[in-house]
């Protein structure tokens, strides 16, 4: 299809949220950071969820730590009575020996046809537009590496607290340091002509705050209401 006709239905798949998409989604929004059209570049930022892990602790006493770890079993292909096996396509990032090149973007995607008789969708989620992968697709966009933006999708931090207005004082700053990261990176997108200068605010990615209290029990509560939180920074859901 001309580049006129498949970027409009590109969009309309990069936006599609519907199960077994994921591969979808993930390719057109590679497609279209290849030849970001208007409203893209702002969408795919803004959509961004940057996940915040603040421990609140005591004094002196060092920093918090968090992590997570998972896996992903495929159900075996067990013969269907009657059935017969049908084609699928596998998208995959890693390159083997009889793969063909789906999309050649700053990480490249792989196909490769198989027959089963169940259809698996793409239950270990190997091609999926997740926050990491849609700022790689921005750093495609302004033609810079790993190295060159200075912000990442989960961030952990530490503060310590010794009074409610200390420690809120501090988590502002925090909350502004990491927001002028993302506003440096939309400015650069908007001197690029991918972002209108009127929607740079808009576009920042959202910071979802998680905060961790570390301090022990009978510690002076944190009323997170009293907190005033700026645009696109919310406290994350539990």
């Amino acid at each position: 299809m001309p580049v006129s006709e498949s970027l409009p239905l590109a969009f309309d798949f990069y936006r599609n949220q519907e199960q077994h998409a994921y591969g979808l989604q993930y390719v057109s929004a590679a497609l279209l950071a290849q030849h970001p059209p208007a409203g893209f570049a702002a969408d795919l930022l803004a959509s961004i969820n940057i996940r915040a892990n603040v421990f609140v602790v005591l004094p002196g006493s060092g920093a918090g730590s968090g992590g997570s770890a998972g896996d992903c079993f495929i159900e075996s292909d067990r013969e269907k009575e009657g059935w017969p096996k049908s084609g699928q396509y596998i998208l995959s990032r890693e390159k083997s020996e009889g793969v063909m090149l789906l999309e050649a973007g700053i990480d490249p995607v792989y196909a490769t046809r198989v027959e089963r008789y169940h259809f698996d969708g793409d239950p270990c989620s190997r091609v999926v537009l997740r926050p990491e992968q849609r700022l790689r697709l921005i750093e495609e966009m302004l033609g810079v590496s790993d190295e060159k933006l200075s912000w990442q999708t989960q961030v952990t931090n530490s503060i310590e607290f010794r009074s409610a207005e200390q420690f809120t004082f501090d988590l502002l700053a925090f909350v502004e340091k990491q927001q002028e990261m993302y506003r440096a990176t939309a400015e650069a997108l908007e001197a690029k002509g991918l972002i209108e200068k009127s929607v740079v605010q808009q576009s920042l990615p959202m910071l979802l705050l998680d905060l961790a209290d570390v301090r022990g029990a009978g510690a002076e509560p944190i009323e997170k209401g009293t907190i005033h939180l700026p645009d696109r920074v919310e406290w994350a859901a539990r």
